[in-house]
């Protein structure tokens, strides 16, 4: 045999509403939503600037050392020194 279900117009006084379980308004989730999400972005935002201001980075690369230099190559450094095609026979 089956559990009949009692009708709503012939439930006893007293008992508990019929659906007691029932999903929560559309204006409470949403609010709830909106809320958390305010959290979030408070709580992100604050650990961006914890992080911006604690944040030590790694040290940068250092350059080679220097080379030692020729007369000729301290002129300037950022440049290259053209070959001598012609060696000692070019004309001052």
């Amino acid at each position: 045999m089956s559990k009949r279900t009692v009708h709503p117009s012939k439930k006893p006084a007293g008992s508990p509403e019929r659906y007691p379980f029932r999903a929560a308004s559309s204006k409470g989730v949403a609010l709830l939503r909106a809320t958390l999400l305010a959290v979030i972005a408070i709580g992100g935002a604050a650990w961006g600037l914890v992080r911006h201001y604690n944040y030590s980075p790694p040290p940068l690369r250092r350059p080679y050392e220097a080379r030692p230099t020729t007369p000729r190559e301290a002129d300037d450094p950022g440049t290259l020194q053209a070959p001598d095609l012609l060696g000692a026979d070019a004309a001052p």
